[in-house]
């Protein structure tokens, strides 16, 4: 149970100021074919993932000819009513607030309002690409366990290292040396994402199978399976991190030929 009650811009998106109160039960938002209508959904969510569901950069929020942005989110659950802020800027790293004080990590922020969104857009997670199907379940994971979105950044922040030795002109033994290094590095990250992501699917998986027996008439059965670096999960985190670089390690001559990293959690697919 959890309600938003009020939505603050300014100069998000094409919104120079706008203050809405929301009520509760279903609330109907029209108006105009490119009058913001998508845009007052995409800053709600912004609160529960601490990004854009369009996928597009915080400086793309920010109202053309302005150097910065805002956005406040009152809500409630059972338990309490709380208030949300985010400041986003062109030159400068975004700031979080909460109930009047700043939030430093991004981690602290998550978690604490939780909302789901579905665009027309989402279709695409059945017949379009693995990307758009690992950010869902990423987006999802990040709101019930937001220490997770650490394990994201330092995954992508090693992988990004990686590439870069990969793609040099450094010898190829100095390339084995410095491989173990990453490789260690990333399996850390790497092991924590493959498990949280073969546990969220297996929880999704048993009411999908319910909900979608109901939708068929009992005619279809439906299963999600994760295609992830190992066709049996260890059985703990610990395990699948052992096993995940144990896994990078034994793929270093291929990507050295390849000059690019081309294994881990970022092939991933469901």
């Amino acid at each position: 149970y959890m309600l938003a009650n009020s939505l603050k811009l300014i100069d998000f998106r094409n919104n120079a100021y706008s203050e809405i109160e929301f009520t509760d039960g279903v609330n109907v938002i029209y108006g105009e074919n490119a009058a913001g209508k998508t845009n007052i959904l995409e800053a709600i969510f912004y609160f529960a993932s601490g990004k854009s569901f369009r996928g597009c950069k915080d400086k793309e929020l920010i109202r053309f000819g302005c150097d910065a942005a805002a956005a406040y989110l009152g809500f409630s659950d059972r338990q309490k009513s709380a208030e949300m802020g985010v400041k986003l800027y062109k030159n400068h790293r975004r700031e979080f607030e909460r109930d009047g004080n700043r939030i430093t990590k991004l981690s602290e922020y998550l978690g604490a309002f939780r909302a789901v969104v579905f665009t027309p857009d989402h279709l695409a997670l059945v017949k379009g690409q693995p990307e758009n199907r690992r950010r869902f379940i990423d987006l999802a994971i990040c709101q019930s366990y937001p220490r997770y979105v650490s394990y994201l950044n330092e995954y992508n922040r090693v992988l990004a290292q990686k590439n870069a030795l990969l793609r040099s002109e450094a010898e190829d033994s100095f390339k084995y040396d410095m491989i173990s290094v990453y490789n260690e590095k990333m399996a850390f990250s790497a092991g924590a994402i493959s498990f949280n992501r073969r546990r969220f699917l297996k929880q999704l998986e048993e009411t999908a199978i319910l909900e979608h027996y109901e939708i068929s008439g009992g005619s279809e059965e439906l299963s999600i399976r994760y295609n992830g670096c190992f066709e049996e999960e260890p059985s703990g985190a610990e395990e699948t991190r052992k096993a995940m670089l144990l896994y990078l390690n034994g793929k270093a001559e291929t990507e050295i030929a390849r000059r690019m990293c081309v294994f881990g959690v970022h092939k991933d697919d469901f």
